[in-house]
C-alpha cells in the first residue's frame, strides 16, 4: 500500500478494499465483516460512515440492507489515492 493508505485505519482500508474489488456485486453487512476479517459492530460503523460520506451506495431489500462501493467521482479518487484499481 502507499504512504497515504498507511494513514488510514487498517480495519477501513480492508473494507473499502473488498468493495472496491467487487465494484458490481452487493454485499450484506455480515459477509463484509467477514470477508474483510472486521468484527460486525466495528463493519457496521465503517459502512455507516462511508455511506454518509458518499462512498458506498446503501439499498434496502425487504428487512435487508446490501452495500456497493459508489460509481462516483469521490470514489474515483480514493482508489487512485490508496493505489487500488
Amino acid at each position: 500500500m502507499n504512504p497515504v493508505g498507511e494513514l488510514i485505519d487498517p480495519k477501513i482500508a480492508r473494507v473499502i478494499a473488498l468493495l472496491i474489488k467487487n465494484r458490481k456485486d452487493y454485499f450484506h453487512l455480515q459477509k463484509i465483516s467477514q470477508e474483510a476479517g472486521v468484527p460486525i459492530s466495528t463493519t457496521f460503523r465503517i459502512i455507516n460512515k462511508l455511506v454518509n460520506l458518499g462512498f458506498i451506495e446503501k439499498t434496502n431489500v425487504g428487512n435487508f440492507k446490501i452495500y456497493k462501493i459508489a460509481g462516483n467521482r469521490k470514489t474515483a479518487q480514493l482508489c487512485r489515492v490508496l493505489s487500488i484499481k
